[in-house]
């Protein structure tokens, strides 16, 4: 339980002590959490592996110049909403399922994979527009 006790009018509670719910509670010291003799419920397997598919889209990206002087970092960290994770996840199966590898042929296998993914097929496009003008 939380310890609550009274300074200048307040009242403050110590929430470094637990505060079980009606769903949750400690266990005594006597009580095992886990018998030695309890086995995991068996998960039953697919009776066949999910289809490996794909479709491609087309997307237009507005590239810019990049001034020579410019500051050009090596790290991103993003939260991203529903729809943006959803997505990621969507390419990251997709490029898995079409058997995509990175420039250095290193499997697709996490988020930040996808990205890079992506920005070398940006560079690759954008290589290949420059030769031709």
């Amino acid at each position: 339980m939380s310890k609550s006790k009274s300074e200048g009018g307040k009242t403050v509670v110590d929430l470094d002590v637990a505060i079980p719910g009606p769903d949750f509670s400690i266990p005594d010291e006597s009580e095992p959490i886990a018998k030695p003799d309890d086995e995991p419920a068996a998960v039953a397997a697919p009776s066949e592996p999910p289809p490996l598919y794909f479709k491609r889209v087309a997307v237009d990206v507005p590239l810019g110049d990049v001034p020579v002087d410019a500051y050009i970092t090596n790290h991103v960290e993003v939260r991203l909403t529903h729809d943006q994770a959803y997505a990621l996840r969507g390419l990251w199966y997709g490029l898995q399922a079409a058997g995509e590898r990175l420039d250095g042929g290193k499997p697709i296998a996490s988020n930040a994979d996808v990205i890079r993914w992506l920005l070398e097929q940006v560079s690759r496009q954008t290589a290949a527009a420059e030769s031709e003008s």
